[in-house]
């Protein structure tokens, strides 16, 4: 599996760890691109997911305060897919990436309990409704830090006005974690057809910016 380093404007390259992997985002017309990218399943997300996810949100805006989501970031395979990365799976939770302050504030909302999940690092702790609605909020994801992460992030047309990490910071996380559905997911992260179709995108946005 190529090892992403970065992409190169000029030459609408995608450099990788071993130079014989390197492989350019603009080999075919933009029609062409677009074709492939629906025919091949590379599409970013299936009608189920959008719903999803926009429950999810839903969800979390119906237990949180004003002033509480401020400096949130959604994460995880949500994030991924809200960047138009298809996953070919099913997603049907919720992760949220938050500071200490402020996972320190949502711990005294009454609709939130804390928990603990087991990863390399040891027992993480994070945040969930009482309710059971798929919805975590953590203050650490292995391999990167919120300042970071938010200061990357972006709204996303499905995001509902909440900031969405990048797909640099997503690639960092899953690299970290390092487990086999993280090594599944970067496949189809770092697919030549899906990074096409992402700086297609990611060009077109900066050439408005102008």
């Amino acid at each position: 599996m190529s090892n992403l380093l970065y992409y190169h404007e000029n030459t609408s390259t995608i450099l990788c760890n071993n130079p014989a992997q390197h492989y350019h985002a603009s080999v075919t017309t933009q029609e062409d691109m677009v074709s492939g990218y629906t025919n091949k399943g590379a599409g970013y997300m299936s009608g189920s997911n959008i719903d999803n996810i926009a429950c999810l949100i839903n969800k979390l805006f119906e237990k949180t305060k004003n002033g509480e989501l401020e400096n949130v970031v959604i994460f995880g395979s949500s994030a991924i897919a809200l960047n138009e990365i298809n996953l070919d799976r099913h997603i049907d939770d919720l992760d949220i990436f938050v500071s200490e302050c402020d996972y320190n504030k949502l711990k005294n909302n009454k609709n939130f309990s804390e928990q603990y999940k087991t990863s390399k690092d040891g027992q993480i702790p994070y945040l969930t409704p009482k309710d059971g609605v798929k919805i975590e909020i953590l203050k650490t994801f292995p391999g990167v830090i919120h300042a970071e992460v938010l200061k990357n992030s972006s709204k996303k047309e499905n995001s509902q006005n909440l900031n969405v990490a990048s797909i640099c910071d997503l690639i960092k996380w899953k690299k970290n974690q390092g487990r086999d559905k993280d090594i599944c997911d970067l496949m189809k992260i770092m697919n030549p057809l899906s990074f096409s179709m992402f700086f297609l995108k990611f060009n077109i946005m900066q050439q408005f910016k102008k």
